[in-house]
């Protein structure tokens, strides 16, 4: 019966320690983002291009990318597209000739990124973390129920507080 705990123990422990990996890792590709996207600038929706890409479930999906013109603050005219893709036309930022905020990397101008995208991310962080961190200690408690019922602890346990 013990061993019961073993199984869902490891596995909370398991998916707890992946959630911290995938929270560590998309936190550090965030920080190496804004510390590129520096520029602010302002420019024009030109055109929305539809992407048929897969999803995280491997079905086929189509996305929408913005397409935006502007200048850097160097004068040079850049046309790029957004990193993020949306699943509606009518969610992409801007209407078309519409002026959007956005910022860019000023040694590769065709690096856009959106403070709002940028919001969305860190409001994800914190519920991973947590569910993270949640998920270990549910599994620390399962796997050392587990463990000590095959050692007999809870048995031992049990005899002492009975006598």
């Amino acid at each position: 019966m013990d061993a019961l705990f073993l199984i869902p123990g490891a596995v909370c422990m398991l998916l707890g320690g992946a959630f911290i990996l995938l929270f560590r890792y998309s936190r550090r590709e965030q920080e190496d983002t804004d510390r590129r996207l520096t520029s602010e600038a302002w420019g024009t929706l030109a055109d929305i291009e539809e992407r048929t890409e897969e999803d995280i479930d491997k079905r086929v999906c189509t996305r929408y990318y913005g397409i935006y013109e502007y200048d850097t603050a160097d004068k040079q005219h850049v046309s790029a597209a957004a990193a993020f893709g949306y699943y509606s036309p009518e969610d992409v930022p801007g209407a078309q000739g519409e002026l959007v905020n956005f910022l860019y990397d000023p040694n590769e101008p065709t690096k856009i990124g959106f403070p709002k995208e940028r919001e969305e991310a860190l409001s994800v962080w914190p519920k991973l973390r947590k569910s993270g961190i949640v998920l270990l200690v549910i599994g620390g408690i399962l796997t050392a129920a587990a463990a000590a019922g095959l050692l007999g602890a809870f048995d031992a346990l049990f005899e002492n507080l009975l006598n």
